[in-house]
């Protein structure tokens, strides 16, 4: 797995997290207060383990043409 393919991956999840926000804004708007803050905190937990995985990766590359 190349950091590209980490990157990508974390980018699906994102787009899926956002993505299943914008459908409970539209059925209950109510519950999209609830949930933005639970979206921040996923989305940026998201982030920090991408970047965690990128550097585990490039890492791995690193030492496997070694």
């Amino acid at each position: 797995m190349t950091p590209d393919d980490v990157i990508e991956l974390f980018v699906a999840g994102i787009i899926l997290v956002i993505g299943a926000f914008v459908v409970a804004t539209i059925s209950a708007p109510s519950i999209a207060s609830i949930l933005d803050n639970i979206i921040v905190e996923v989305i940026s937990g998201l982030v920090y383990v991408m970047v965690v995985f990128v550097i585990i990766a490039m890492f791995y590359q690193l030492f496997k043409n070694i």
